[in-house]
């Protein structure tokens, strides 16, 4: 069996196992409306996605003139094809979040938020499922569409980290961003204004650090020159923005939550701060070392000073330095970094392209407070009552596609496109630039989380 036929009994035998799958989708007792979404999202991918990639891999494939690479790259395009196909079937598991007593709370919570601060026309349709942890997931090739993860003991009811909610709708917003590159311009402004503050070296020295810490191997194997090969991609502009995209993104989606207090002073004058030492509890156990994130997220002391400073924009420097010590013990170092980046933020938000809305209703200040003062007793019913009017938006009849595909001339940028992003990653190692397409490498090109890779991870 030649290779383009073996490729071609593989994706028809996904194809069946997806067919199948979505004919058996476990149905929620007492929710029809909701059973009807997942064999539609399902659906579109079986119907629409898969075929028209698929399609596309048969063009792109026989390019490639080395008969192992091509064997190489119809593997990994079944690969990913595969990967998430199971995990549209996995969203369908019978202990799904919507048997949980307490799935409507977040639920209705997510819907409000997006009602609120969301830009989109029309709203997004976000769907709330569990997850081992709090996260957003994006469909790249859907409009309107994405994912949720609740974590199982809020939908249990334990309510304290309801407040993570707000960075993972605002995900949504930054994905969008993401998709039509602007936030990889954003990340290149944001690396001139460093240089012109002479603040780069610092920001960077606190990204080579976080990523060395958070390796699956042993930091004392990595070779030197895989060391001086990241460095070189932090030297390199262009490299450096798409490299370090994940990490602004991040600040964008930790001050949707915190400026929902902006302006706000506590009984004694100072400035509130309830949002950061939320934030605080939520990623503090998350991270061993506060000082040192990963190749996605910021550490968690430069968020809370990010935080902080936006805050206390306009404030005198000695009362921020005051709040900044109550969440990181040595704010110093870090606090002038933290301040560029807060006001870089500040601008974005207030720009023609923000991601989100910036100005927080008094209905939303209502909701966070009583978000706050959660697990209080009689809090929760506040909540509720606070949420009772918010309507979903209406469960979709259909799922329409975005068309990457046209796009795509060669396998280099074809294999880039990842079906859905949650860490807003879609490169492959190295640049094409540098040697293309490295067949011995697919292991770096996820379907869900990371699409890029430094090489020593292989």
């Amino acid at each position: 069996m030649s290779e383009i036929d073996n490729a071609k009994d593989e994706f028809q035998k996904l194809m069946d196992f997806v067919s199948k799958a979505k004919a058996n989708i476990y149905q929620v007792p007492n929710k029809p409306d909701r059973n009807k979404t997942l064999p539609r999202l399902i659906g579109v991918f079986e119907e629409k996605i898969a075929p028209k990639y698929f399609e596309k891999a048969q063009e792109v494939i026989p390019k490639i003139i080395n008969p192992h690479e091509r064997s190489l790259a119809y593997h990994a395009v079944l690969s990913l094809l595969r990967s998430h196909a199971l995990f549209l079937v996995d969203l369908a598991r019978p202990y799904r979040v919507e048997i949980l007593s307490d799935y409507a709370l977040p639920v209705k919570l997510i819907a409000f938020i997006s009602q609120q601060r969301l830009p989109s026309v029309p709203l997004p349709f976000l769907l709330a499922v569990l997850s081992s942890d709090f996260k957003y997931v994006h469909f790249n090739y859907l409009s309107n569409v994405g994912l949720v993860g609740l974590q199982p003991d809020l939908v249990a009811g334990h309510l304290d980290d309801l407040n993570a909610l707000w960075h993972e709708v605002a995900g949504y917003s930054i994905a969008l961003a993401r998709s039509d590159n602007r936030l990889t311009r954003w990340t290149g402004q944001l690396t001139e204004l460093l240089k012109q503050k002479e603040l780069l070296d610092t920001y960077q020295n606190l990204f080579r650090e976080s990523t060395l810490y958070n390796l699956p191997i042993d930091r004392n194997s990595i070779k030197p020159e895989a060391l001086s090969e990241l460095d070189a991609v932090m030297q390199n502009d262009q490299e450096w923005s798409e490299l370090s995209t994940p990490w602004l993104g991040e600040f964008l989606e930790d001050l949707f939550w915190v400026m929902t207090q902006e302006g706000e002073r506590t009984a004694n004058g100072a400035i509130e701060t309830a949002t950061i030492a939320a934030m605080a509890k939520a990623l503090t156990p998350r991270y061993p070392d506060l000082d040192a994130g990963d190749l996605d997220h910021p550490p968690v002391n430069l968020r809370l000073l990010v935080g902080v400073s936006y805050l206390g924009y306009g404030k005198p420097e000695d009362e921020i330095k005051t709040i900044a010590s109550l969440y990181v013990s040595d704010p110093d170092p870090l606090l002038e970094l933290a301040t560029v980046i807060a006001e870089f933020c500040r601008n974005i938000i207030n720009s023609p392209e923000t991601p989100f809305l910036g100005q927080v209703s008094p209905e939303e200040k209502k909701v966070v407070k009583a978000v706050l003062e959660l697990p209080n007793k009689g809090v929760r019913d506040q909540l509720e009552k606070l949420l009772a009017n918010v309507v979903e938006p209406p469960l979709k009849d259909s799922f329409e596609p975005i068309n990457f595909f046209e796009q795509t001339a060669d396998f280099d940028s074809f294999i880039k496109f990842r079906f859905i992003d949650t860490d807003l990653r879609r490169f492959v190692w190295p640049p094409p630039q540098q040697g293309g397409w490295p067949p011995n490498r697919f292991g770096g090109i996820g379907i869900v989380g990371h699409g890029r890779r430094p090489p020593w991870w292989w």
